[in-house]
């Protein structure tokens, strides 16, 4: 077996094939999004959160799970509360703290986001077998494991 080096450009090409089928694919799904749910990804994304969850979060372990900063969800979160679709609880005890939840009508509308959500994600990679799929997540995560592995070892 030959492994990737700092010769080897293949590396490069799947960076780069990676970032380009993410730019296409995230495209569709925002445009999906918009014209279907009139929202948008960053509102989906935390309802995503949320859901998967299955419960109360901190705005802390929000962002964490998002890997974006408080700031760029702020502002998202407060229209989701405004309109009903999030719940906003102060912590008996530490009342510095906020748990954020879905609402009944925040799960319906994801329900129903997630399900569309869930078909065009199914239409856009309809050409391939499930073997092949398959494979493809066996070697994304192996990849994902190795790159991890990398950052604890001082490989920047």
């Amino acid at each position: 077996m030959i492994k990737a080096n700092s010769n080897n450009r293949e590396a490069l090409r799947l960076w780069l094939h990676l970032i380009t089928l993410t730019t296409v694919v995230e495209k569709k799904i925002r445009r999906n999004l918009k014209t279907k749910f009139e929202t948008t990804l960053p509102r989906f994304d935390i309802m995503a959160t949320l859901d998967r969850s299955g419960q109360k979060m901190t705005m802390g372990d929000l962002t964490s799970r998002l890997l974006v900063s408080k700031g760029n969800v702020t502002g998202v979160v407060a229209s989701l509360v405004k309109q009903g679709l999030l719940k906003r609880e102060r912590d008996k005890s530490d009342k510095r703290t906020h748990y954020l939840s879905l609402t009944n009508k925040g799960k319906r509308e994801f329900s129903e986001q997630a399900k569309a959500h869930q078909g065009w994600i199914n239409d856009y990679f309809s050409g391939q077998e499930m073997s092949e799929l398959s494979a493809m997540v066996a070697q994304l995560s192996k990849l994902k494991e190795t790159i991890s592995q990398n950052q604890k070892r001082g490989v920047e």
